[in-house]
């Protein structure tokens, strides 16, 4: 039998070993000072991540994304996908020929939360908002010409 607490918990040393040789107890099982803390900062360290990525990307889809109003292309893609990338050109070329249409290119494999405000749920996509409004979407085979339609 393992010696254990009043409460119930194994009592061990600081080698995590009990009374019996070769027989280790680890976890809440023990009977220790703090229980959870390790879950409780692993759930802490996540929701604290989420919560400034929130933030951060809140502030990206209002000045950026929906750039005040102002007429603006956003492509979504998946860095994974060779197609999905090799569209990333077609964008940069219309962003260098239309200077006052702001161009982004975001990355829905590394983060789906614009993704997401968008109505998009994969890649890739291309979105023309203007007045803070989504105007149009392209969700099958992206072209040259069709982006050059909808921005008008």
């Amino acid at each position: 039998m393992l010696d254990m607490n009043r409460g119930g918990y194994l009592i061990t040393n600081e080698r995590m070993e009990t009374n019996i040789p070769g027989v280790y107890a680890v976890g809440d099982v023990r009977d220790k000072f703090l229980k959870q803390v390790a879950t409780a900062v692993g759930d802490g360290a996540v929701a604290g991540y989420g919560a400034e990525k929130h933030l951060s990307e809140c502030e990206i889809f209002e000045q950026q994304i929906m750039n005040e109003g102002k007429p603006s292309l956003v492509y979504i893609y998946n860095a994974v996908d060779a197609d999905s990338r090799e569209l990333l050109s077609v964008f940069k070329e219309f962003e260098q020929s239309h200077s006052d249409i702001r161009v982004s290119c975001i990355d829905i494999y590394k983060s789906d939360g614009l993704a997401k405000r968008l109505g998009v749920s994969n890649g890739p996509c291309a979105v023309w908002i203007k007045d803070c409004k989504i105007q149009e979407k392209i969700d099958h085979e992206i072209t040259k010409e069709q982006i050059e339609s909808i921005c008008k």
